[in-house]
Order: structure tokens, then C-alpha cells, then sequence
């Protein structure tokens, strides 16, 4: 139940918390246990049966699975070049040489308008 409750309500907003896991000891003492033992968390997740609901629910290729996910993660970003003089417009292949010159950049298009060029791209996250 313990280890339930830390999983569901991962990530919720606490009172003044932010974004932040469930403690095992608010865990504890959410579903009952007594304040003494729930203020010593490492007496509970030590026990054997802890262990094991923590090797099911949280297995090392489970956990190395996420952490590649995170570790590669992109989000889509978008830059605008400013019109430069009617002489030189930055080319398709320029707008590509800057954004892919910041590491992890990759150009996935560009698109002008009145107000410029528009270079979308993945960055890391």
C-alpha cells in the first residue's frame, strides 16, 4: 500500500510543495501507520517485502529504460532570422548550418513570411 500510494501520486502538487515524489513517510502515514514508525522510513523500506514490491514495480531495466528516454529527450523550438538586406537572404542551407552549429540542434523546416525566417528545430531538453 505504501509503495502504492508513493506511485499514484507521483508528481502531484503537495501543500507547498511543487512537483515533487511523495515521501515514504507521508506515504506511511497517509494509510495509517503510526507517526513513530512512519518517521523512520528506512526501518520499513528495509524489509524484505518492501524490497521485493520495489524490485517488481521498479526493475533495474525499468529504471534504465526511463532514464534513456529522459536523457534523450527533444522538445520542438522555433527561431526567427530577421529580414537581412534584399541582397542576402540567409539560404535553406545557412538557416541549417546555424541551428545544427548549438549542439543537439537538428533543422526539421523553414518557413518564411513578412517578418523573417522561421527555423523549426528539436533541441534537448
Amino acid at each position: 500500500m505504501v509503495l502504492k500510494e508513493i506511485i499514484e501520486n507521483k508528481g502531484k502538487k503537495g501543500k507547498g510543495k511543487g512537483n515533487r515524489a511523495v515521501s515514504v513517510s507521508a506515504a506511511m502515514k497517509a494509510i495509517g501507520y503510526s507517526p513513530g514508525y512512519a518517521h523512520n522510513p528506512q526501518l520499513f523500506t528495509s524489509t524484505k517485502n518492501f524490497q521485493e514490491l520495489v524490485q517488481e514495480n521498479l526493475s533495474d531495466e525499468m529504471i534504465t529504460a526511463r532514464h534513456k528516454e529522459l536523457a534523450n529527450a527533444a522538445e520542438i523550438s522555433h527561431y526567427t532570422f530577421p529580414h537581412a538586406q534584399k541582397k542576402h537572404q540567409l539560404t535553406n542551407e545557412e538557416v541549417k548550418e546555424v541551428v545544427e552549429s548549438v549542439p543537439g540542434c537538428k533543422l526539421i523546416y523553414v518557413k518564411r513570411d513578412i517578418f523573417g525566417t522561421n527555423a523549426f528545430f528539436s533541441q534537448p531538453d
